[in-house]
């Protein structure tokens, strides 16, 4: 068994823990590494590695697993963040699961991942995935947009605001909910749409299937240039004439679970309180 552990290298409580964790399993007889991250670049990780541990906050987890996706490796959060949303591990239960994690007793979940591409003068320039969401927004403060969403070629709607959230039920906590879109469960297998401070009383969020296909498509005379940010931390700028397709990645998300975890009330624990 070899086991990767990663932590944000800009954070000395991720690098402390780390180091626990990498003695905690060399006394287990596991093999193992500590990979520091930086949080500004794409995290590149050999696919050598049996397991992924990211030591942090949800937005360490997002880019390790973004790499796990890659990869096709499982991955387990231990959490040292805030909301800590996606880590299912708490520094007082890490013993206990490293001890599991030595007898593989332990299930893997598997969550839903987008898929990005991005196109320019219909070349395609781009590919990326998301865990969480990828969001088409203004590169201008001041300026209302103008973009059209098509599912599986047929147009749905034209939004005039500041952009459009597209998310997994994962994703559906982070910033789709902040933008008044729903919580859905992660069990279900969906893509959420959610138009961004849309200047509309009736613009409201769409659940799509798993097979569609989102284009988004901007009003090349409205804005000369927008933005694709993917999980909050990577960012790219469209050009005109730019559009960008979204489908579920063919490759889920797993995720390792060392014991029972109840979605809702995780929700309670973490937004309602």
């Amino acid at each position: 068994m070899r086991v990767n552990i990663c932590y944000n290298d800009g954070k000395r409580d991720g690098k402390d823990v780390a180091e626990k964790v990498s003695r905690s399993l060399s006394r287990r007889n596991i093999e193992n590494t500590i990979t520091g991250i930086d949080e500004y670049k794409e995290l590149h990780i050999s696919s050598d590695w049996d397991y992924l541990l990211s030591v942090g906050g949800d937005g360490t987890f997002l880019k390790i697993a973004r790499c796990a996706v890659r990869n096709n490796i499982p991955i387990a959060g231990i959490n040292l963040g805030r909301l800590g949303f996606l880590n299912e591990i708490g520094i007082e239960d890490l013993e206990d699961c490293l001890d599991r994690l030595q007898k593989k007793d332990f299930s893997i979940i598997k969550r839903s991942v987008l898929n990005i591409e991005t196109f320019c003068d219909e070349k395609k320039i781009d590919t990326n995935i998301a865990i969480n969401d990828a969001v088409l927004s203004r590169e201008i403060i001041a300026r209302v947009m103008k973009l059209s969403l098509y599912i599986n070629g047929q147009k749905v709607e034209t939004y005039h605001g500041d952009g459009i959230i597209i998310s997994t039920p994962s994703g559906s906590t982070a910033y789709s909910l902040s933008a008044g879109g729903p919580i859905v469960s992660p069990e279900l297998d969906a893509i959420v749409i959610t138009p961004l401070c849309p200047h509309s009383l009736h613009a409201r969020t769409i659940i799509c299937t798993p097979e569609d296909e989102i284009k988004v498509v901007f009003d090349p005379l409205r804005m000369k240039e927008s933005i694709l940010t993917v999980d909050g931390q990577t960012v790219k700028r469209l050009k005109q004439n730019s559009y960008t397709v979204i489908t579920r990645n063919k490759e889920p998300l797993k995720i390792m679970r060392f014991g029972e975890t109840n979605f809702y009330n995780v929700v309670k624990e973490k937004l309602l309180k």
